[in-house]
């Protein structure tokens, strides 16, 4: 009877900690500007650093106001690429302002992979930046 237990209690350990990386985004502090990550299936856009370091949500950056550096990586992997599957971008932005709310999205740009910034209004307040892509 306690060999079904063990596996079971693993089993809903693993989904309790899944569904903490899926639950909703913390309201962000007034203080701050929020930079929202665009999720476009089947590709996936995820914070990788933020002024040169580790995130601790890969969903978001919540930034002071000023300018930041973020680090994107974009999973290709759910789509017809296999050969390019992981890109990387460096997004720099001098405006940030505390309690604005920020989007960066991934989109093609003629044959190129761009990422961009945009503000809560949906306006685009950078250069798109090309995103480098390497087989996963």
């Amino acid at each position: 009877m306690h060999r079904s237990v063990l596996p079971n209690a693993v089993l809903l350990t693993l989904l309790a900690s899944l569904g903490a990386c899926a639950g909703r985004e913390p309201a962000p502090r007034q203080e701050l500007a929020r930079v929202d990550l665009g999720q476009e299936a089947p590709n996936q856009l995820f914070a990788r650093s933020l002024d040169g370091r580790k995130v601790a949500d890969v969903r978001y950056f919540d930034v002071t106001p000023g300018r930041h550096e973020l680090l994107v990586q974009l999973d290709k992997s759910g789509d017809d690429s296999p050969a390019q599957a992981l890109c990387q971008a460096r997004v720099s932005y001098p405006g940030f302002a505390a309690g604005q709310h920020y989007r960066l999205r991934e989109s093609t740009l003629g044959s190129r992979l761009v990422v961009r910034l945009y503000d809560a209004d949906g306006q685009p307040l950078n250069d798109p930046q090309p995103l480098s892509c390497y087989p996963g």
